[in-house]
């Protein structure tokens, strides 16, 4: 309980964990290294390595690695199967382990 109190205390976990926002791009543009194609996503760079080694589709163009918004997009329609949730300063961490826990059992 300790751990899920200072959590909650600690309001600027999303800004260490998540990319910075980058200008909107147009759908057409297509992203252009590790830092927009997580920032699209959503998910830390380091996720972003993950999930490309697991099959997104992303391509090198010379030294940059390139992803379409479009291929993305069909992949995220894909590859998730059912609602993520992102846990915020006001997410109770407690009750969501309980939830995640009785599905697995």
């Amino acid at each position: 309980m300790e751990i899920v109190a200072a959590l909650k205390s600690f309001s600027g976990i999303e800004e260490l964990c998540m990319p910075k926002p980058l200008k909107a791009k147009k759908e057409s543009e297509p992203l252009v290294g590790w830092q927009q194609i997580a920032t699209f996503l959503g998910v830390p760079m380091s996720t972003a390595h993950r999930w490309a080694k697991s099959g997104m589709p992303t391509h090198r163009e010379g030294r940059n690695v390139v992803a379409s918004v479009e291929e993305l997009n069909g992949w995220l329609g894909r590859e998730v199967a059912e609602p993520v949730n992102i846990a915020t300063a006001e997410t109770d961490l407690g009750a969501e382990l309980k939830r995640d826990r009785k599905s697995v059992v």
